[in-house]
């Protein structure tokens, strides 16, 4: 897919994922799948992908220092942690979320949001292609689909899955609560007491399970 546009696409790989969700085509799962083994291997350190909006092909290290990212629309790709319930793509999800969104508005100054995001050493917002915008007079897309992604700081904060008996407040009976280890953290010699009794905690980029019986 190099030299395609980016913000076409990833929204056609979303309701792909949508149809799936709906009818069971299983080609619309594939091509989900698909777009995150791209991730992968062609992800920016900040959680992006294109470059100008556009994808390239194999990233290398030495074109990290020099590009412009745009994040914004990977922010929307959260299925796959919920079908695979695989710690991975939560912590993926983080990056572009803290660089690509809460980084994209200029501290308290409402309305003045910035196009693309520079990578590199001793860079700056400020000089970038179009630098920060203005609260009336600047319409590039980070003004619509940009201020929209703010909503998503309330999504994916959990996920429920339906019980036998299910519980308006709290767990329900014979549930388990899975508190994910972030990959960026360090879990040697950290204790979580529960009841008395001390759960062993698993390494980081796992999930830490609680039982209720």
């Amino acid at each position: 897919i190099s030299g395609f546009h980016s913000n076409t696409h990833i929204p056609i790989v979303d309701g792909s994922q949508l149809r799936y969700e709906i009818t069971g085509d299983p080609l619309h799962k594939v091509l989900k799948h698909n777009l995150e083994k791209f991730n992968a291997s062609h992800s920016y350190e900040t959680g992006g992908t294109p470059v100008n909006e556009f994808w390239t092909g194999e990233i290398q290290r030495e074109r990290r220092l020099r590009c412009k990212l745009k994040t914004r629309n990977h922010v929307l790709l959260t299925t796959c942690s919920r079908w695979t319930k695989e710690a991975s793509y939560a912590d993926y999800y983080e990056r572009p979320l803290t660089n690509g969104v809460l980084g994209i508005q200029r501290g308290t100054e409402p309305g003045v949001m910035i196009y693309m995001l520079p990578l590199g050493k001793g860079v700056s917002k400020t000089v970038t292609h179009n630098g920060w915008g203005k609260p009336y007079d600047s319409f590039w897309c980070c003004y619509g689909t940009g201020i929209e992604c703010f909503s998503k700081l309330g999504d994916s904060i959990y996920f429920q899955e339906d019980m036998e008996s299910p519980a308006l407040h709290g767990m329900g009976k014979d549930s388990t609560l899975n508190l994910r280890i972030p990959v960026w953290t360090n879990s040697e010699g950290a204790k979580v007491p529960l009841d008395g009794q001390s759960l062993k905690v698993p390494a980081s980029g796992n999930f830490l399970s609680m039982k209720q019986n």
